[in-house]
């Protein structure tokens, strides 16, 4: 239940606020997006209202979805190709604000 709610209540949030955040002058954005800005701060203005869900699908595939694999080397291979596919996705959009961490 939690695991589809969260991140649609999230993605509800964010979207209402997108044009926002796109537009923000800092990382933190203005008074408005104050109670929501720990989402999207670390994340430049381009990918910053969807980038947040994204990375949420990203941390339950890499643990969750994993668990309908019955066998371990199913998981393994799993979770290896959703880990390099995030992987090279990350570093094509570069959409955090420190080049260290993209």
């Amino acid at each position: 239940f939690y695991v589809a709610v969260v991140p649609v209540c999230m993605g509800a949030v964010l979207w209402n606020d997108r044009e926002a955040i796109a537009s923000r002058a800092n990382r933190g954005g203005s008074r408005d997006l104050e109670t929501t800005s720990f989402l999207f701060r670390n994340y430049r203005e381009e990918v910053g209202w969807w980038m947040p869900i994204v990375d949420v699908y990203r941390r339950l595939a890499l643990s969750s979805f994993l668990m309908i694999f019955e066998r371990p080397q199913d998981q393994v291979i799993v979770a290896l190709l959703i880990a390099i596919s995030c992987l090279i996705s990350f570093r094509e959009l570069k959409p955090y604000y420190d080049n260290t961490t993209n």
